[in-house]
């Protein structure tokens, strides 16, 4: 557990400073999240956007470090289908631990991933559809990456009907001892199965705790999950330097 908090700890230092600053959002506005409180800053980035054409919406995890790399390379791949990205992102500095992780280690800055989807699901879909941002026809994917891949693979377990695509790149499914394993099997039975994608990618160099826990919860999926389209990929390079192909990869398998 204590190796974990100290890897995590480093990723944390190791992610780029890329930011959301020269992107201009098409809206920004706040929300709170009616279950326990907490503000969030919600971002709203369109491109290709048109009244005809069903929308692909990706709600996206660490949106400060992730949606410049995800707009460049939706921009690589050429893709000239609509795309909706809903950054959502504590009003607090530090708080991804808080949100992403499925339990509690050492304090109360971590363990509230149900209380954050519970809020995507009772707060923010309904607010994005009074907007017109999303309605019943638009193509719902959630994507993160390491802490945001753990919790994307913690949705796609217990808010398996809310998307239509889980993409879970580089997942931390380390964390507190691999405990996502034990969740994900005492509610396996509970499940509802509902048709969607889940697209798992890891780095070739990453380490043990990442390369492990991607290759057994793909080895679940295939075995108890027969409703589940699944795509396995390994790139190229480490836990940050494989990260901007493992999105080339995944917007591929979802825009075409």
């Amino acid at each position: 557990m204590r190796q974990s908090i100290a890897i995590l700890g480093i990723m944390a230092f190791l992610i780029s400073s890329c930011k959301t600053e020269d992107i201009e959002p098409n809206q920004r506005f706040d929300l709170t999240n009616s279950l326990n409180g907490f503000q969030y800053e919600v971002c709203v980035v369109e491109r290709n956007v048109n009244e005809n054409a069903i929308k692909n919406v990706i709600f996206l995890l660490d949106v400060d470090d992730l949606l410049p790399v995800v707009l460049d390379e939706y921009k690589a791949i050429a893709s000239t289908r609509p795309l909706v990205i809903i950054g959502v992102k504590s009003k607090e500095d530090g708080k991804r631990v808080r949100d992403y992780t499925p339990t509690e280690i050492d304090s109360e800055e971590s363990g509230k991933a149900d209380e954050f989807f519970g809020f995507i699901e009772q707060d923010l879909i309904p607010e994005l559809a009074s907007r017109q941002i999303i309605d019943s026809t638009s193509i719902r994917s959630v994507l993160g990456h390491s802490l945001g891949g753990l919790a994307t693979c913690f949705a796609f377990t217990f808010y398996n009907s809310m998307f239509d695509n889980y993409i879970a790149l580089s997942p931390a499914l380390f964390w507190d001892d691999y405990v996502f394993f034990k969740l994900e099997n005492d509610a396996r039975d509970s499940i509802l199965q509902t048709k969607c994608k889940v697209f798992l990618g890891v780095g070739e160099n990453e380490d043990f705790g990442m390369t492990n826990g991607f290759s057994y919860f793909a080895d679940i999926i295939e075995t108890y999950y027969s409703s589940v389209e699944l795509s396995t990929t390994k790139e190229r390079g480490s836990h940050l330097g494989s990260r901007r192909k493992l999105i080339n990869r995944s917007l591929k398998n979802i825009l075409e």
